[in-house]
């Protein structure tokens, strides 16, 4: 195997098709789960991308998120097959991370999502950090509503700042999306609805439709009124719409770690399905 003579240079417009023709071509690539596809983030200023060579071909890319306070995802990471992958992986880091230090990053994360990625992530210092859980809720029963004095509206893309301002404000840094996630979640879901209170947005939910079923993409509850019912307001407003459409299988994904979350999504009949996803992250230093 090749284990010198590499090249790191950051992704520049030069690069773009040989970049997706190595997306394509390569056995060892890892995507986050996004809402953006490649082509659509790979030329954005604040997504940090690096390329790797060997003799002018390109044998390796890394990328990750934008920050989002102090924390990112590993966003992509491709290991051509004819480099040592510890040392490739290596070279890759070393100006991410500088990159991600020189803007006050201190903790990356990334989905666990194939078993290739663990030896060299370990090699790399990843460790656990928690687990994504699935949910799956099946059924005709629609919940009633707890309170009537809150507003369950639907909402466009237009209303996205003031989203981002309740996503923001309930997830830590390492779980909330960027205003641009929110909007293409937005503009790419079957049901996107906000709550009020005495006119004031205090939640939101977002949810997509795939084949047979629908999925709970993002809910979220301002703080100062959790476990008022506002949540299952939404939960429920949402479980309606898909319902009146013949749909009667929603799934949703949380945090192992949530046990909140998880109960409030049973009390609205969704159970855990056993489908898992590791989340792994590193302090960078």
């Amino acid at each position: 195997m090749v284990t010198s003579q590499i090249t790191i240079t950051p992704y520049a417009r030069r690069h773009r098709r040989d970049f997706l023709r190595f997306l394509q071509n390569d056995q060892r690539l890892h995507i986050h789960l996004d809402w953006q596809m490649v082509d659509e983030w790979i030329s954005d200023p604040e997504v940090p991308v690096y390329l790797a060579f060997h003799e002018r071909q390109l044998v390796g890319a890394i990328a990750s998120a934008p920050a989002l306070g102090n924390t990112t995802w590993l966003r992509l990471l491709g290991l051509g097959n004819a480099i040592d992958a510890d040392i490739l992986l290596a070279e890759l880091w070393a100006p991410l991370r500088d990159q991600l230090l020189s803007i006050g990053v201190t903790q990356i994360a990334t989905l666990l999502l194939q078993p290739w990625m663990t030896p060299h992530l370990t090699a790399l210092g990843f460790t656990y950090l928690d687990e994504i859980v699935t949910l799956r809720r099946q059924g005709m029963d629609v919940p009633l509503p707890l309170r009537s004095d809150v507003l369950v509206r639907h909402a466009d893309w237009r209303e996205v700042r003031q989203v981002v301002e309740i996503d923001h404000t309930a997830f830590l840094p390492i779980w909330q999306l960027t205003e641009t996630s929110l909007r293409q979640a937005a503009r790419s879901s079957y049901s996107f609805t906000v709550a009020e209170l005495d006119g004031r947005m205090v939640g939101y939910q977002i949810s997509t439709m795939y084949q047979d079923g629908a999925h709970l993409a993002r809910l979220a509850v301002l703080p100062d009124v959790q476990g008022q019912g506002i949540g299952g307001l939404l939960i429920g407003e949402m479980i309606g719409q898909f319902l009146r459409r013949g749909v009667m299988s929603v799934t949703v994904n949380t945090q192992q770690t949530n046990v909140q979350s998880q109960r409030l999504y049973q009390r609205y009949g969704f159970s855990l399905t056993g489908l898992t996803m590791p989340v792994w992250a590193m302090d960078i230093r």
